[in-house]
């Protein structure tokens, strides 16, 4: 019996490297409890003995366990790493459950007549303040009553009644003009990972990787996992990710997922750290043993589980001593501090954000009107310009060509502001490199498809110093 148990964890548990101490210090902590005349919870107390301190929600031992002179064994479950807040909630008073209807009925009424509740209570979604989407999604499955789990028929009833409610609330956001979404995965306790690919599907118009797998000694490269745009209606604006040590399994891989996406703002709190999907191995004796075995990674190769995914902007979601009500105030801090929120995140370099500075005067030049800009190819390879910038409010637009040196109608910088185009003529050479580098840091940031800057942050930093002094 032991030797099965320490035999599986020693072929198949993959994060003794971010979990110590590793197997053999376990295994030894095990064999001196094993004695031949031992009882069956002596056993189970010895087994448990290797896990004390692994700190993975994924790996559990579950069983049954005869206690003499008891008729029916006694049911037992080894699982450490629930974070602070599931453990805490549960040991309050009307526990777990009392909470969470709590929190329901408080986003209910915050959403007023906006408000759906879907999915078996799956899901809670409306509008907040006339102009942002919100969507609270607790688990990344269950949306049916149907009992055939894992069958052909159930995965399909279930991202069937997945889609639907994503058609609803999306085309509801869309009529309604929201200009950005509140994805609430505060309180998600994860699910089907189909279902948190399928979330992300919501957010974007290209496929793009959101993470990668890979099984300890499978001696296979990584599979890439693809996030497909979702059918259904889409959202492709800022979003704003809400998560806390709550956020588990599924919902990290949506979190995971959605952070490739640059236009996506995870805020709040770091998520659990329990990504990998449990390979289950029954022992000899019939307990059930479920440990992490499959590596979860994003696609520049790091690793979460253990650490977790921190967020860009970290604040309280479920405070102790406002476990409800902080969570509404978290809303609200968005809803307040958007702006503020995604300078944060953005995380550009000082150079970047003094050129949206610069940006800003530039709008305001004399427009001049028809005229093209004359630029040198290797220049324009530099500052590489195409595609848009997000900043606050204004949108702008880099789309105008030169059409007398090129031959490949590649965009160069015009500014459009507010559906007014100003051109920006009679540029040197420097003053070009220096928009068109400035943004691409940004659109680099917003659409990963823009390639990052060439030119060195040194000498972009003294081009924009001596720029800023004459633009001023």
């Amino acid at each position: 019996m032991a030797d099965a148990f320490l035999d599986a964890f020693e072929r198949h548990y993959a994060f003794f490297g971010r979990r110590p101490p590793d197997h053999a210090p376990r295994a030894a902590r095990v064999r001196s409890r094993i004695a031949p005349d031992m009882s069956e919870a002596q056993l189970w107390d010895a087994l448990a003995a290797y896990m004390h301190g692994l700190s993975d929600s994924h790996t559990k031992l579950i069983g049954e366990v005869a206690i003499p002179g008891r008729d029916a064994g006694e049911r037992r479950r080894v699982q450490d790493e629930q974070g602070t807040t599931l453990p805490r909630m549960r040991a309050s008073q009307g526990g777990e459950s009392a909470w969470l209807i709590a929190l329901i009925d408080q986003t209910l009424a915050r959403l007023g007549d906006s408000a759906h509740q879907a999915g078996r209570d799956r899901i809670v979604w409306g509008m907040l303040d006339g102009r942002t989407g919100y969507v609270q999604i607790f688990q990344m499955g269950g949306f049916t009553d149907r009992e055939d789990f894992g069958s052909d028929a159930w995965a399909d009833a279930e991202l069937a009644e997945f889609d639907r409610i994503m058609d609803e609330a999306f085309a509801a956001f869309e009529a309604a003009g929201a200009r950005s979404v509140i994805l609430d995965l505060s309180n998600n306790r994860g699910g089907w990972d189909r279902i948190a690919k399928a979330v992300a599907g919501r957010f974007t118009d290209r496929p793009y990787t959101g993470y990668t797998t890979v099984a300890l000694g499978s001696g296979l490269a990584p599979f890439d996992h693809v996030i497909e745009p979702a059918d259904g209606p889409r959202f492709n604006g800022p979003v704003y990710l809400l998560t806390s040590d709550v956020t588990v399994s599924g919902g990290e891989l949506a979190t995971l997922a959605l952070r490739q996406n640059p236009r996506v703002i995870q805020l709040g709190g770091t998520t659990r750290g329990a990504f990998s999907t449990p390979l289950a191995k029954r022992l000899p004796n019939g307990w059930l043993l479920e440990l992490s075995n499959e590596i979860f990674a994003a696609p520049d190769g790091s690793v979460y589980d253990e650490t977790g995914l921190a967020p860009q902007v970290p604040f309280g979601v479920y405070p102790a001593d406002a476990p409800v009500t902080g969570h509404l105030a978290a809303i609200e801090r968005v809803l307040a501090e958007r702006g503020r929120i995604a300078r944060v995140a953005s995380g550009e370099p000082r150079a970047c954000r003094e050129g949206l500075g610069l940006f800003g005067r530039l709008a305001h030049l004399p427009k001049q009107g028809g005229q093209f800009l004359h630029v040198a190819p290797e220049l324009r390879e530099a500052g590489g310009c195409r595609g848009f910038i997000y900043h606050d409010l204004p949108l702008l637009r880099l789309s105008a060509f030169d059409r007398q040196r090129t031959q490949d109608q590649r965009p160069l910088p015009i500014l459009h502001h507010r559906d007014r185009y100003k051109a920006v003529a009679k540029m040197n050479p420097e003053r070009l490199v220096a928009l068109a580098v400035i943004g691409q840091c940004l659109r680099s940031r917003f659409f990963p498809q823009v390639p990052k800057p060439t030119v060195r942050s040194d000498r972009l930093s003294q081009i924009l110093k001596a720029l800023t002094n004459k633009v001023a």
